[in-house]
């Protein structure tokens, strides 16, 4: 029985070809660059064109010999958005992997998220205090997460590692101790879920698995070579493909939807990412796409002028 609202017809779930979103997270030294160039290779197989968004000062270079990759430097300030445009430019420049050496800078570097948290101010010029300032910060790091997941292309994305602390009680005394609870991601908390393939790295270059959806890696640790990416490649690559996935097409080009997205306060920059983010498998050229999300835009557009409506 077909669904009153189209928007919400379920149908039968088939198995699709998919590009990875990879993290690896490490301290200096655990071979975060060395492994994503290892894997990566493994990935798009020996004739792959492999792109490196390098915020580490060209460091990657010194992995030149390893096998052949194409690089663009990064400076700061390290807003989420100079990311999702370098991503962009490898997907519109034929790439088949991108590597986003070390997506750490775009939280904790010069000029990131937690900068520009800092920064925010209110109309008066006074600075933003508590949850206020980090509203805008936080939307410009989601946008950046939809953009690593909604490309057509495989994403590996490298991470420093920093101590988890927890302060608890302590039983004995009542006390706050701080306990720590060893290395996570440089990075916000919850960006680990964008992740199919993630784990860290450590000393001893051993890759540790956090997370693995393709279900066919050990718990134990091991080290990262191209057999990996080649296991890696052979599972997101089976299924049906999915037309245009990520590519452009009228969806994105479509004046209606661009002018309902900014009446909703998105600047130019950050459409393609909400466009992506609401298309799913459709075609990009097809009109059901172009259907689907201008019925979401206008159906934020309708809650928000509700929303002001009530509030007169």
């Amino acid at each position: 029985m077909p669904a009153k609202n189209p928007a919400m017809q379920f149908t039968r779930a088939v198995r699709t070809a998919m590009p990875l979103c990879c993290g690896l997270f490490g301290e200096g030294g655990s071979g975060k660059t060395y492994s994503s160039l290892l894997l990566a290779r493994g990935l798009v197989g020996p004739e792959g064109k492999i792109a490196l968004i390098d915020t580490e000062y060209e460091k990657s270079r010194l992995f030149a010999k390893l096998t052949p990759f194409d690089l663009i430097a990064l400076e700061a300030p390290y807003k989420p958005e100079i990311f999702t445009e370098a991503i962009h430019g490898a997907v519109e420049q034929g790439y088949d992997i991108v590597i986003v050496d070390s997506l750490s800078a775009e939280w904790s570097g010069e000029g990131g998220v937690l900068d520009r948290a800092d920064d925010q101010k209110y109309g008066g010029g006074k600075d933003m205090q508590g949850l206020s300032k980090w509203k805008i910060p936080k939307a410009e790091h989601k946008d950046l997460l939809h953009a690593l997941q909604a490309h057509p292309i495989h994403v590996i994305c490298t991470l420093r590692a920093r101590e988890i602390n927890r302060q608890v009680k302590d039983p004995k005394t009542g006390k706050d101790i701080v306990v720590r609870e060893g290395l996570g991601p440089e990075t916000e908390k919850y960006t680990h879920h964008i992740f199919d393939f993630y784990g860290l790295l450590d000393d001893q270059h051993r890759f540790i698995m956090r997370k693995d959806r393709t279900c066919q890696f050990p718990k134990t640790p091991f080290v990262i070579t191209e057999k990996t990416g080649k296991m890696l490649r052979d599972f997101f690559d089976s299924g049906e493909e999915v037309k245009g996935r990520g590519k452009g097409g009228k969806v994105f080009e479509d004046k209606s939807i661009a002018a309902v997205l900014t009446e909703l306060g998105l600047d130019k920059s950050q459409h393609d990412a909400v466009i992506r983010k609401n298309l799913g498998g459709l075609d990009p050229d097809s009109d059901e796409a172009i259907d689907k999300v201008m019925r979401m835009a206008s159906s934020k557009l309708d809650e928000r002028d509700a929303k002001k409506d009530g509030e007169k």
